[in-house]
């Protein structure tokens, strides 16, 4: 059983879902966008904050150990991008979540789910959040499957 040490966050800056991995015992972040490109000023902004402002500060006030994050390598993961041509305001958020749900340093993201995905993502994350165990509001889930199509 292969166990990845690292942790994960959702990141939304401006408006846009990102992912940043640390991987502590490997020595590197890494960056999962399904938009903006590693060269890309948006993206250097959110390097900056994301790593020298939020996580350091966090680090410090949390545990507090001198880990040498200066000698940290910083990569961007390849990852589907979405489709500009069709692009949908939200769908950076759809990505961000299947970042989240798959990403592992030795998987090929590109092979698991493409741009023309994300739609049907989208309706099964949907149905996995309003036919949850977990979900205690019954009227989401009576309102699906009470639902009359219009043919």
């Amino acid at each position: 059983l292969y166990i990845f040490n690292a942790t994960v966050f959702p990141i939304l800056h401006d408006d846009h879902w990102s992912v940043f991995v640390v991987a502590i015992l490997d020595g590197y972040f890494v960056f999962l966008d399904s938009f903006f490109e590693e060269d890309h000023q948006y993206q250097k902004d959110v390097r900056d904050l994301v790593v020298n402002t939020k996580f350091l500060k966090a680090w410090d006030e949390s545990i507090g150990i001198d880990w040498n994050f200066d000698e940290f390598v910083i990569h961007h993961a390849a990852v589907p991008k979405q489709d500009t041509k069709f692009f949908q305001k939200y769908d950076d958020g759809v990505f961000a979540m299947k970042f989240l749900e798959l990403w592992d340093p030795r998987m090929n993201l590109m092979q698991k789910f493409s741009s023309g995905n994300i739609a049907d993502i989208r309706v099964i994350y949907i149905n996995d959040m309003i036919f949850s165990p977990h979900n205690s509001n019954k009227k989401g889930m009576d309102t699906i499957s009470n639902h009359q199509a219009m043919v």
